[in-house]
C-alpha cells in the first residue's frame, strides 16, 4: 500500500509556488522600475513644458491645479502616484538628476524611490508623513536622567 503525500509536499505544488515566487519578484522589480520611469517622464514633461517655464516655477499653486486637472481628466481622485506631494518629489529629484542614467550612476543599478528621495533630502519628511504617533518614530524626547 502506498502512502499518500499531502498536496503541500507534492513536487507540483512546490513547483507552482516557486514559479509564482519568481514571477512575483520579476513583476515587482518591473513595477518599481516602471514607477520610477513614470515619475521621470512626469517630471520631465512638466519641467520641459513651456507653460510651466512661464507660469509654474516656484509656484505650488501651479502644481496643485495641474494635479487637480489631471485627476479630473482621469475621473479619479485617489491616484497615489499623482498626488501633489509625489509630483513635487519627482520634480525635486529630476531637477537635480535630469536623466535616469545620472540617477543610476549615483545610486547603482538596484534602487527604490525612497533612495531617490534621500538624495534630495526628502526621506525624513516622507517618514514623518506616514507615521501616526507611534512609539518608534514620534517619541524621541530625551528624558532627563534623575539619578
Amino acid at each position: 500500500m502506498t502512502k499518500l503525500i499531502p498536496y503541500f509536499r507534492n513536487e507540483e505544488f512546490t513547483g507552482l509556488a516557486e514559479e509564482i515566487a519568481i514571477g512575483f519578484k520579476v513583476f515587482i522589480t518591473g513595477e518599481k522600475e516602471n514607477r520610477i520611469r513614470f515619475k521621470f517622464w512626469l517630471a520631465s514633461s512638466i519641467l520641459n513644458s513651456s507653460v510651466y517655464q512661464r507660469f509654474g516655477r516656484e509656484q505650488s499653486d501651479f502644481i496643485a491645479r495641474l494635479v487637480s486637472r489631471i485627476k479630473m481628466e482621469l475621473k479619479s481622485k485617489n491616484l497615489p502616484a499623482l498626488s501633489r506631494t509625489s509630483v513635487f518629489d519627482a520634480l525635486q529629484v529630476f531637477t537635480k538628476y535630469p536623466s535616469l542614467e545620472l540617477l543610476e550612476k549615483e545610486l547603482g543599478a538596484f534602487y527604490k524611490w525612497q533612495d531617490c528621495l534621500r538624495l534630495v533630502g526628502r526621506e525624513t519628511v516622507q517618514e514623518l508623513d506616514s507615521c501616526r504617533h507611534c512609539p518608534l518614530h514620534c517619541v524621541k524626547e530625551i528624558k532627563p536622567n534623575n539619578d
